[in-house]
C-alpha cells in the first residue's frame, strides 16, 4: 500500500492565532450537546508558522465520538484519558 500524504494547507499565522484564542477563551464544554454524557478533554498542541506553540483542550464525548479502536487507544482501563 502506497504512502499517502494530505496536502499542507498554510493559513495566514494571525488567523490561526486568533482561531486558537478564540478557541482558549471558551469555557469547556461540559456535557455532550447530543447525549448529555460528560465529555472528556483531550490536549492538542498546534504549532504555527510564526513559531508559536499552543495548546488546546479538545473536547469529545465517550459514547458519541469515540469507535471501539478509538477507545481502547485514548482511554485507560478507568475510563480516563491515557
Amino acid at each position: 500500500m502506497a504512502n499517502t500524504f494530505l496536502p499542507l494547507i498554510t493559513i495566514s499565522s494571525p488567523l490561526v492565532d486568533k482561531l486558537l484564542d478564540d478557541m482558549a477563551a471558551i469555557p469547556p464544554l461540559l456535557n455532550c450537546r447530543k447525549c448529555s454524557t460528560k465529555t472528556l478533554h483531550m490536549d492538542a498542541t498546534f504549532f504555527t508558522l510564526g513559531g508559536k506553540v499552543r495548546a488546546v483542550a479538545l473536547p469529545f464525548c465517550p459514547q458519541c465520538d469515540l469507535n471501539e479502536e478509538t477507545a481502547t487507544y485514548l482511554l485507560d482501563a478507568a475510563g480516563r484519558v491515557a
